[in-house]
């Protein structure tokens, strides 16, 4: 007849390997995504440093909290990412939002001063026009492509 001291050793042992079965594995849980991008422009001239961002308008993305973002090169092309740099976005459609913070923006007040070092963006040379996604009146929908090849969004050549 095992001992208390063996039964209580096989009960953690047991929960033990219960507990590393738990839990999920890499990508476990996660909604599938799809290689998406585009380009940004300003006036017909690329927008280096526009940050896009995706709202979810399908109930399912929304629900998961995905917001697919990417921010525009030197040549205003983009390219999302929701989980791992560069990975796309999940299907469905989307409301955008669109940032250009500026890069030359030198704060010359206390209370800018502290705004950087909190890590607040730049101001935003599009003066905010295009940072709600309720009123930006730009969208985009991202395909579930099953061949691997990437959605090319329309441009967005703001004014």
């Amino acid at each position: 007849m095992p001992s208390d001291r063996s039964r209580c050793a096989g009960i953690g042992l047991l929960a033990a390997m219960l507990l590393a079965g738990c839990g999920e594995g890499p990508g476990a849980g996660r909604l599938a995504v799809f290689p998406a991008g585009g380009s940004v422009l300003v006036r017909g001239e690329p927008a280096e440093g526009a940050r896009v961002m995706l709202h979810p308008a399908d109930p399912g993305v929304a629900a998961a909290g995905l917001f697919p973002h990417s921010t525009a090169d030197a040549s205003g092309a983009f390219a999302l990412t929701t989980y791992e740099a560069g990975d796309g976005a999940p299907a469905g459609r989307y409301r955008v939002s669109v940032t250009r913070p500026d890069p030359g923006f030198v704060p010359k007040t206390p209370e800018q001063r502290e705004a950087v070092a909190l890590g607040e963006p730049a101001p935003d040379l599009l003066r905010g026009r295009y940072a709600d996604p309720s009123r930006s009146g730009l969208e985009a929908e991202i395909v579930a492509d099953g061949d691997g090849s990437a959605t090319v969004l329309p441009t967005f050549d703001l004014r």
